[in-house]
């Protein structure tokens, strides 16, 4: 078995906002999605998805909050990453704000890692 990042983040405000919830590495199986979502039962899942999620068919997993308490989340989602994924993810997050922060100095030809 491949072990995965699963990460569970909230979101407020019509997804605004969100919050990483929770954040873990474990083994990629059925049984261990169904843990998670196990844990997180109480959130509105559409079945569809769910069946989706479970037989590793999709690795996102997105769910409804319905507390009318305007300081509570709206919803969130459930996401499942390889180890490869993730590090690309952070690269182009790292590399986005670094040309973000290259164009508010006026800084030109900086598209490299540094």
């Amino acid at each position: 078995m491949t072990k995965v990042l699963y990460e569970v983040f909230i979101t407020f405000a019509k997804g605004d906002g969100e919050e990483l919830r929770e954040s873990f590495v474990a083994e990629d199986s059925v049984e261990e999605r169904q843990n998670v979502l196990e844990e997180w039962s109480g959130m509105d899942f559409d079945e569809t998805d769910v069946e989706a999620f479970i037989s590793k068919a999709s690795n996102w997993l997105s769910f409804d909050c319905d507390d009318p308490d305007w300081r509570s989340p709206t919803g969130g989602y459930i996401k499942v990453s390889t180890y490869e994924r993730k590090f690309k993810e952070i690269v182009t997050e790292y590399v986005n704000s670094q040309q973000l922060l290259a164009e508010q100095f006026g800084i030109k030809g900086v598209d490299e890692v540094a």
